[in-house]
């Protein structure tokens, strides 16, 4: 089993919260449902139907941190089109937003469908896109890299150096080895949403939020060709 391995980056990132609106918050990565929009605009699949295509295709995917997670809350203002036009006297509403600083991140892809990866390992090799990339909105423009593509060992009851972001029932929690210096956060996140942007399935995740390796014993995974873990989605 293969993976291609590209870093996503740019100036500011938001993946929204869906529970907050009022004063929106961001996650610290990229849930699985993001990540499909993005491979989706590589491959130029419809955005009303890259989930069903890429569920077709055989989609896992991991993400790793890179850089670390800081965050910066800015008031953004929101204008009322409706209608068709607008002034900026009437219809503006601020709202405070939290933003992303400087994210990176590092993408394992892995398809079934071996046309649908090669066209993908092609895009990514060349540096090409159907449709513009971002990190959550469309304003927030992002830029990649291609890193390597990696063989992918599926492993139980493993222990090792653990690179991605890992599902908190997939750890041993009694193996975790809390590092002098590393962050350890976990997020309650979306895992699996359908065309209509309704989410079916959410999944309690741990990262280390600094962008540095962690250690424990996980139940399922996959190991790459360094020896370290990942988790597929």
């Amino acid at each position: 089993m293969k993976a291609a391995v590209f870093d996503i980056y740019g100036d500011y990132g938001h993946f929204g919260k869906q529970y907050t609106t009022s004063s929106p918050l961001t996650f610290s990565f990229p849930p699985p449902p993001t990540v499909k929009g993005i491979i989706g605009a590589i491959l130029g699949f419809d955005k009303n139907s890259y989930h069903t295509k890429l569920d077709q295709a055989g989609l896992k995917l991991g993400v790793s941190i890179l850089s670390p997670i800081r965050h910066s809350r800015i008031t953004i203002n929101h204008i009322n089109t409706k209608g068709g036009h607008w002034t900026i006297e009437h219809g503006r509403i601020q709202i405070r937003t939290e933003f992303l600083c400087f994210p990176r991140y590092r993408l394992y892809i892995s398809l079934s469908d071996g046309d649908v990866y090669e066209s993908l390992k092609k895009m990514l090799i060349s540096h090409q896109t159907v449709f513009t990339l971002s990190l959550g909105l469309s304003e927030l423009l992002a830029n990649f890299n291609w890193v390597k593509e990696d063989n992918l060992t599926p492993v139980e009851n493993c222990k090792g150096e653990i690179e991605t972001v890992f599902p908190v029932d997939t750890i041993e929690k009694k193996t975790l080895h809390l590092t002098p210096g590393n962050r350890y956060q976990s997020e309650h996140v979306p895992v699996f949403m359908s065309n209509e942007r309704i989410v079916s399935l959410y999944q309690d995740v741990i990262m280390e939020t600094n962008g540095k390796l962690f250690q424990a014993v996980v139940k399922k995974g996959y190991q790459v060709d360094n020896g370290n873990l990942i988790y597929l989605f």
